[in-house]
């Protein structure tokens, strides 16, 4: 019988299990070596870079969408500064001719000019619906002269008067035509002086009338001379208008001229103001055949404003913000420039 007798030597070099345990020791504590050791220069570089691309882009992104909205913005800005302007020239366009109380196709109502540097000037004129006075001194006023009383109603016999020149009937002694008074109460009511036009049927002129004689029925002029025959005819009128004009002036500011002293700035930013007025044409008129239209750049105050068509008013507005040259850069004339057409409907009852 032969018995198993153990042998005693040398035991096994790795156990397994411990082995594995002293691995994960290893790596755990390797892991916290690199924890505390951070990032290398390298990483570092190349975290760099790419955060700094990711900016660019996104503050690239932010800076066009910003130009955008002020284009926007700025356009915006100009077509209602345009558009302003427009209205409020058009406004007084379409009265031209308004509260004359006679068909005369000649009246000085309107006129468009152009200034130094090539804008249009536009004047207006509108009776200011009070009455319309007649001269009616006996020899007329004679140009040149000096003459100062402008009668308004005839004195003496009613037969040697000229047409319009009667003293409406049943006046009270004292009493004044009615006619008469509301001037008085109007320049009264007024500072004390009114700018009135005097005209003939064919030319007229502005003059400052201060005061009245009441016991003769005849305004006073403040001085001067007479550019203009007047004649007792019954043609002869005194009208009480207010003239407006439009003009650009230096500062690039659109103004309203409220009878040659007021001046109202209505719009600034407005680089070119232009006026085209499209009347009907005269040869076409006279022979009778279909009514043909020309575009005039001027019209004088003695053209016939009748024949008006409409009246083309164009403005160009400068850039509303001169500091973002890359905005500047990117605007489109469209939308700095508006034109708007306009009917004086007075023309339609004369």
């Amino acid at each position: 019988m032969r018995h198993f007798i153990p042998r005693f030597g040398k035991t096994p070099q790795i156990n397994t299990i411990n082995e594995i345990a002293f691995q994960h020791r290893k790596l755990k504590l390797r892991s916290a070596q690199n924890n505390e050791r951070g990032l290398s220069l390298v990483e570092l570089l190349v975290g760099s870079v790419v955060a700094s691309g990711v900016l660019g882009i996104a503050l690239s992104g932010a800076l066009f969408n910003r130009q955008l909205f002020l284009q926007d913005l700025n356009r915006t800005e100009v077509n209602d500064r345009l558009r302003t302007a427009l209205d409020l020239v058009g406004s007084d366009l379409k009265q031209v001719g308004e509260s004359l109380n006679q068909k005369d196709s000649k009246f000085p109502v309107f006129a468009v000019a152009s200034d130094d540097n090539g804008n249009s000037v536009i004047k207006i004129r509108r009776n200011l619906n009070l009455p319309i006075l007649r001269v009616c001194n006996p020899s007329g006023i004679n140009a040149g002269s000096s003459q100062n009383s402008i009668f308004v109603y005839g004195q003496g016999n009613s037969q040697n008067q000229a047409p319009g020149c009667e003293k409406p009937p049943g006046l009270n002694h004292n009493e004044l035509p009615p006619d008469l008074a509301t001037w008085i109460n109007h320049r009264n009511n007024s500072g004390g002086k009114l700018r009135a036009f005097i005209y003939n049927g064919v030319d007229g002129e502005f003059f400052t009338y201060d005061r009245e004689n009441q016991s003769n029925f005849s305004i006073h002029r403040e001085a001067g001379s007479w550019k203009y025959d007047y004649p007792a005819n019954g043609i002869s009128r005194i009208y009480l208008l207010e003239e407006k004009k439009y003009q650009l002036d230096e500062d690039e500011i659109l103004r309203m001229i409220i009878d040659d002293k007021e001046s109202v700035s209505l719009v600034g930013g407005i680089s070119s103001f232009e006026a085209t007025v499209l009347v009907e044409d005269p040869a076409s008129k006279n022979n009778n055949q279909k009514q043909a239209a020309i575009f005039k750049n001027t019209f004088n105050f003695s053209d016939d404003w009748t024949t008006i068509k409409s009246v083309e008013v164009t403005l160009e507005s400068t850039n509303p913000s001169d500091a973002d040259s890359a905005i500047n850069s990117r605007k489109s004339p469209d939308g700095l420039r508006l034109t708007r057409q306009f009917f004086p409907r007075n023309v339609l009852s004369n």
